[in-house]
């Protein structure tokens, strides 16, 4: 019982200190009333995307216990993957350390997870997924067509190497101008990029490591 006690505490203690860690990064601070809370979550529980994502952006840490229940309901009852990988976008936006490292850990999983995975950390923002992402600079995965069921290549989706997607969602998160940052509108897959961005992460990785969230 008391080991017990002891691993519930512990798990409490480190959200505690990923969301203290997140909030401080971040700067944010919580804006939504209690009674635009409980909106909010009655709308997530009607599988309502917008309020999903609007619960995630209200920087208030105090949401994580509620949407972790809706997260393991939805599990559950087998809804479909977009609306439970919102919910985990969701909770990541708070600083929830699982939902942060469940995504950094999707970059290295199968090409269509991974290209989730991506937009996901760029929306979530943070070190730890800037750092995450950064580090498949040097991924020589290749991109392409992606298997449909039967194993199949689709015709008509293809995804960018681990490398052009890193380059492309650093590109939408790093604000330092001295970033090699490319033009948004006209994305093009090309290795001159890659090895910029390579030079410029590998001068100043220090300042996007200090935070970690885990």
């Amino acid at each position: 019982m008391i080991r017990l006690y002891t691993k519930m505490f512990l798990a409490a203690l480190a959200v505690f200190i990923g969301v203290t860690i997140y909030a401080a990064e971040t700067n944010k601070t919580p804006s939504l009333t209690s009674q635009k809370k409980a909106e909010l979550l009655q709308r997530a529980s009607g599988n309502d995307f917008n309020a999903v994502s609007a619960l995630g952006e209200s920087a208030d840490p105090s949401l994580i216990p509620e949407l972790s229940r809706l997260l393991k309901e939805k599990k559950q009852t087998g809804i479909h993957p977009t609306y439970v990988r919102a919910i985990k976008r969701s909770l990541a936006m708070l600083g929830e350390p699982s939902a942060r490292k469940e995504i950094i850990e999707d970059l290295n999983r199968d090409a269509q997870t991974r290209y989730y995975a991506f937009e996901d950390a760029a929306v979530v923002g943070g070190n730890d997924m800037i750092a995450a992402i950064a580090s498949k600079l040097y991924d020589s995965t290749p991109g392409g067509r992606i298997p449909e069921s039967g194993g199949t290549l689709a015709r008509d989706v293809a995804l960018p190497a681990p490398r052009h997607a890193a380059v492309i969602e650093l590109s939408r998160m790093i604000k330092d101008p001295s970033a090699p940052i490319i033009d948004l509108k006209r994305i093009r897959y090309d290795e001159e990029s890659v090895k910029k961005w390579q030079k410029w992460w590998e001068a100043n990785s220090n300042k996007y490591q200090n935070v970690q969230i885990h």
